[in-house]
C-alpha cells in the first residue's frame, strides 16, 4: 500500500519495546502490553489511536477492536474491522464458561458473563464501516451477529513466502510429520501425539506454544515418545517456514479456523497438507487436488490420510503441484492488497494518512 502512495502508521501492543523498527518503511508506535494497571494501559492506548486517527483517512483495526471504536468516534474517522474468528467463544472457552464447538456456541443459550463477551465483541465490530474477513464461512458466522452481511467483505489471505529448501528442516531419515499451532484445546495436538503410536517409522515436529504445553509435553513422557516428538516452542518465522519445509507433511488437526494462513505457508513450502474440514479450511484444502481434507474429531482418518501420503510419493506430488496453482490463482499477494485497499477507499475520508491498529504486530 505504501508504494501505491498511502501512507501508513502502525500501533501495537507489545510485549517489549526493544524492537528494530527503523527497518519499516512506515512509523511504528508500540505500547507495552504489561507492567500497568490494565485501566491505564486502555487510555493509553485510546489516546494514541486517536492522535493518529485525526490526520488518517481510515482506521484498519486488526484487533483493539473496543480502543479503535472510541478513538475514531471521537476522532470522526470511519474504520474498517478485519476478523479471523470470534473473540467471545475463544474467550470463553479459555476460561473454562463453554465446552463447546465454536457453531455450538452461536446458537447456546448464555448465561450473562457470556453475553457480555458476545457484547464486548460485537459493538465496535456493528460501529465499524466495513468488515473483512478472510473466508466465506466467517462471512456467514459474522453476519449472525446481527450485523449487515452486505457490509462483510471476503478478501482471501495470501502468501508471500520464499520457500526454503525442501531439505532445510530436515535433520532425521524418518518420515517427518509437522504442526504449526498455538496449543489450545481446539487444535487437538493430543491426537497428533497418539497418531504416532500407530506411525511407527515416523517423528512429529511441534511448533508453536501456548497453555496446554506442559499438559502435552506430559502425555508424550507417559506414552514413551519422547525421541520422536520435538516441541520447537515460539520461533522465529524463518525457522517455522524450515521446519514446515523439511517436512514429509503438514497437518492442522483443529475443529476450529476461519482461514488458517499457516496452510497457505505449508503449501508454498511445497510440503502436502492433512487438515480438517472445519470453518473456511475447506476453500483452500480442495480434497484429493491441494491438500487431503478430513472429518474434526475423526482420529482413524487423521492416520490413514497422514499414512497416504507417507506411502504414496505420486499422490503427494500432485497435491503440491495443486496447492501451488491454487495458490497463484486465488492467494497472490498483490490480488490481497489490492482488495483491501479497495475496502479501505471505499470506507475513508480521503485525507492523507491511515492508520492500522495491531496489538499482535512484530
Amino acid at each position: 500500500m505504501i508504494s501505491a502512495g498511502h501512507s501508513v502508521r502502525v500501533i501495537t501492543l507489545s510485549d517489549s519495546l526493544l524492537h528494530a523498527d527503523d527497518a519499516y518503511t512506515f512509523p511504528v508506535r508500540r505500547i507495552e502490553r504489561a507492567g500497568r494497571p490494565l485501566i491505564l494501559r486502555l487510555l493509553q492506548t485510546c489516546w494514541t489511536i486517536w492522535r493518529a486517527a485525526v490526520h488518517a483517512d481510515v482506521i484498519l483495526a486488526n484487533g483493539l477492536n473496543c480502543e479503535v471504536m472510541i478513538a475514531g468516534t471521537i476522532a470522526r474517522v470511519p474504520v474498517v474491522a478485519k476478523v479471523v474468528g470470534d473473540r467471545a467463544w475463544e474467550r470463553a472457552r479459555g476460561r473454562g464458561w463453554f465446552e463447546g464447538s465454536i457453531e455450538e456456541y452461536q446458537i447456546a443459550p448464555k448465561p450473562l458473563r457470556l453475553r457480555l463477551l458476545d457484547l464486548i465483541r460485537t459493538i465496535p465490530l456493528r460501529r465499524s464501516t466495513a468488515l473483512i474477513v478472510p473466508s466465506r464461512y466467517l462471512q456467514r458466522l459474522v453476519s449472525g451477529w446481527w450485523i449487515d452481511e452486505r457490509s462483510i467483505q471476503v478478501v482471501y489471505n495470501a502468501v508471500d513466502v520464499t520457500a526454503p529448501p525442501k531439505d532445510a528442516g530436515r535433520t532425521q531419515r524418518r518420515a517427518t510429520i509437522v504442526t504449526v499451532a498455538r496449543l489450545v484445546a481446539w487444535k487437538h495436538i493430543d491426537s497428533l501425539i497418539l497418531m504416532l503410536r500407530e506411525i511407527e517409522d515416523a517423528r512429529l515436529v511441534i511448533v508453536g506454544d501456548g497453555p496446554l504445553r506442559s499438559q502435552l509435553e506430559a502425555l508424550v513422557r507417559v506414552e514413551g515418545l519422547a525421541e520422536r516428538i520435538t516441541f520447537m516452542g515460539s520461533v522465529p518465522r524463518a525457522d517455522v517456514l524450515s521446519a514446515v519445509a523439511g517436512a514429509d507433511v503438514f497437518v492442522l488437526n483443529s475443529s476450529y479456523e476461519g482461514l488458517p494462513h499457516v496452510v497457505l505457508e505449508a503449501m508454498a513450502c511445497g510440503t502436502p497438507v492433512v487438515a480438517t474440514n472445519v470453518g473456511g479450511t475447506g476453500e483452500v484444502v480442495i480434497d484429493g487436488e491441494t491438500g487431503l481434507l478430513i472429518p474434526p474429531h475423526d482420529d482413524i482418518a487423521l492416520r490413514q490420510a497422514v499414512n497416504r501420503i507417507l506411502s504414496e510419493p505420486g499422490l503427494a506430488a500432485r497435491l503440491v503441484t495443486g496447492a501451488k496453482h491454487r495458490l497463484a490463482q486465488h492467494h497472490s499477494f498483490d490480488a490481497m492488497i489490492s482488495a483491501f485497499a479497495r475496502v479501505l477507499r471505499d470506507g475513508s475520508r480521503r485525507r492523507k494518512d491511515a492508520v492500522v491498529a495491531d496489538p499482535v504486530h512484530r
